[in-house]
């Protein structure tokens, strides 16, 4: 019997597997026997939780949208309505926080991007992305 709360600890784990094989091995390199090594479980839990490495990808680049999402929001809910400007800023700002920009989340960016050009799932989630950041900046140019 599967013990309760698990996934709320495995997914997290292996979301941080998967970015630090990338770092160090690339997308190819990164095979579900090493990610599952990396986490410290056995590789029946990538495919349990996630169909399989495809699917670990993609709740890879769903969490560091979460976090990007999170950073954005978090400087525009500090941020002066009124100021455009600053409001902006807030925006690039939260596009390039230290979360964003660091070795392993980097990585990962380069490998969605470059399998989101011919997977479907993976390029819903980067219209997604890229239909978020349009959407506020067309709000704060309007004022």
């Amino acid at each position: 019997m599967p013990k309760v709360g698990m996934p709320e600890i495995r997914r997290p784990q292996l979301v941080a597997a998967t970015m630090s094989a990338i770092d160090e091995v690339g997308l190819a390199g990164a095979s579900v026997a090493l990610i599952s090594r990396k986490a410290g479980v056995s590789a029946g839990i990538i495919n349990h939780y996630f169909g399989g490495k495809h699917g670990l990808l993609e709740e890879t680049m769903r969490s560091v949208l979460r976090e990007l999402s999170r950073g954005v929001q978090m400087r525009l809910n500090v941020t002066h309505a009124d100021d455009a400007k600053a409001r902006i800023m807030a925006i690039v700002d939260g596009n390039f926080d230290p979360n964003q920009v660091n070795s392993k989340v980097t990585k990962t960016w380069l490998a969605f991007w470059s399998h989101a050009m011919h997977d479907p799932a993976l390029f819903r989630l980067q219209r997604v992305n890229e239909k978020r950041l349009l959407s506020h900046l067309r709000i704060e140019l309007k004022n």
